[in-house]
């Protein structure tokens, strides 16, 4: 069996364009891409986009409000303030309660200023 630089070595570089040329057209007309369904590319169609809104029909239907990104008022911690109610906060990880702790801060400076500089985070906007 024979290299294809072996086969190719002798002809000129016109000749060279011309028989990649023609390679691509036989590739480009014998290959067949896969069908690829829309919901794939079409993110009105992504099933956990349609998900989501189906929630939200259903919120909007009980005539409640959407109980997701509720703003809160000040620091997350083991308590929250939403709408001047103290409530427990279940969706935080503040188990030491050192959140919003001003001492703890430039710990966590430390941490993460040097990721700050290679685009993993952006700096947090503590206080």
């Amino acid at each position: 069996m024979t290299n294809i630089s072996d086969r190719t070595a002798n002809l000129s570089p016109q000749q060279k364009r011309d028989l990649l040329a023609e390679l691509l057209r036989q590739r480009a007309t014998t290959q067949t891409l896969p069908d690829i369904p829309p919901e794939y590319y079409r993110f009105e169609l992504y099933p956990e986009y349609l998900k989501i809104k189906q929630q939200q029909q259903e919120i909007a239907a009980l005539g409640i409000d959407n109980p997701f990104f509720t703003p809160q008022e000040g620091i997350a911690s083991n308590t929250t303030i939403i709408n001047g109610r103290e409530l427990i906060n279940y969706a935080t990880y503040n188990y030491l309660g050192m959140s919003g702790d001003p001492d703890s801060f430039p710990s966590y400076e430390g941490c993460y200023r040097p990721l700050w500089y290679i685009g993993f985070r952006q700096p947090p906007a503590f206080g």
